[in-house]
């Protein structure tokens, strides 16, 4: 696991939070099952920015300029992810990621007190901070209390 703070350009990192939060232009859709095990009573809103199975979002170029910043060879799947605040911080249940080998990075969009886990090991949400991790390891994320929402990006790749 690595961690990154003030990972990307400034003026590139606003650019992207612009245009995922521009409300006029990004479909956020409502994912009722957070790790994908069927074991939560929340949910989460996801923007798919890129997916090798289907064609995605308008904002491919957010996707392809994660790809060239990160030495990416290729993209597996690009989303948004979105928890909305509650009055509780939440722990979403530990997962993994694809069956293969491959790399995983989560790009935090906003600072809140809302964070990742990986193999218990804890990565605060900072705006502008990466963690590369190896997607086989378990880790989770939470929502978060102090702000509206914590948004991060997650990008798996070779």
């Amino acid at each position: 696991m690595k961690c990154v703070n003030d990972f990307l350009d400034k003026e590139l990192f606003k650019k992207i939070q612009d245009d995922i939060f521009d409300k006029d232009s990004t479909p956020w859709f409502c994912i009722p099952d957070i790790s994908g095990e069927g074991k939560e009573k929340d949910a989460y809103f996801c923007h798919m920015l890129y997916d090798q199975e289907r064609p995605c979002s308008n904002k491919y170029w957010i996707a392809e300029a994660l790809k060239f910043v990160i030495n990416a060879k290729a993209l597996i799947r690009v989303k948004v992810n979105l928890y909305p605040r509650t009055d509780t911080l939440v722990h979403h249940t530990p997962h993994t990621d694809f069956d293969f080998d491959h790399k995983a990075a989560v790009l935090s969009l906003n600072t809140c007190d809302g964070h990742t886990s990986i193999k218990g090991m804890t990565v605060p949400s900072r705006a502008n901070r990466i963690v590369f991790f190896d997607p086989q390891d378990p880790h989770n994320s939470t929502n978060c209390t102090d702000q509206q929402f914590r948004a991060n990006i997650n990008i798996n790749y070779f």
